[in-house]
């Protein structure tokens, strides 16, 4: 199994919008596509239909996207292209079980793309992916720490221009610069793409 992360500088930086047109622009992978939040208290305790539950473990509730939607981020996923689509809800405590009955739902599927920065502490991805705003003061705990080990940084430019200024979250990682009106850019679809080729030579 090949693992891509998105993580973000905040909420609504980004993520999903860079995720779904990542996907749209190398569909061929038939991506299984997660969103992963994680939240204090217990999860949900409803099972949507067609779902998956952690057998009565209120700490998580794992649920999978049957239609495609522009209206839920999983459905998002489903209409750019992924083959498959869930949600993870968790609270801390109940991550990594919530990421084990994930992959377990997941089984064999080859491609997973995950918008989370938190399941960073549990997967080690072949790509890690952060989207960045600097105009946006918020910063999460988990983006500081994914910062170290980031493979690529996507910045998010200004309205009518094409480049993102001086970055305030020095790193190694590779640059990539997206805009509002357009999610997409074809140096980062190759980025990965050599990533995943260079994981299945080795």
């Amino acid at each position: 199994m090949r693992i891509v992360v998105v993580a973000g500088q905040a909420r609504k930086v980004g993520k999903t919008s860079v995720m779904t047109a990542l996907i749209r622009a190398t569909r061929r992978l038939n991506w299984v596509a997660v969103k992963i939040s994680t939240h204090e208290g217990p999860a949900p305790q409803g099972i949507r239909p067609n779902g998956i539950h952690g057998a009565g473990d209120t700490r998580f509730e794992l649920t999978e996207a049957k239609e495609a939607s522009p209206f839920t981020d999983t459905g998002r996923y489903l209409a750019a292209g992924a083959r498959r689509a869930f949600w993870l809800r968790a609270r801390p405590d109940g991550l990594k079980d919530g990421v084990a009955a994930l992959l377990a739902a997941i089984g064999n599927d080859p491609n997973v793309m995950i918008e989370s920065g938190s399941v960073l502490s549990i997967l080690k991805p072949e790509v890690t992916i952060l989207v960045v705003d600097r105009k946006r003061r918020e910063v999460k705990p988990s983006f500081r720490r994914a910062l170290t080990g980031a493979d690529a940084v996507v910045h998010v430019a200004s309205v009518g221009s094409n480049s993102a200024g001086s970055s305030p979250f020095p790193s190694s990682a590779r640059r990539f610069v997206v805009a509002r009106h357009n999610w997409y850019d074809t140096e980062l679809g190759q980025f990965v793409l050599h990533r995943f080729r260079r994981t299945q030579d080795a």
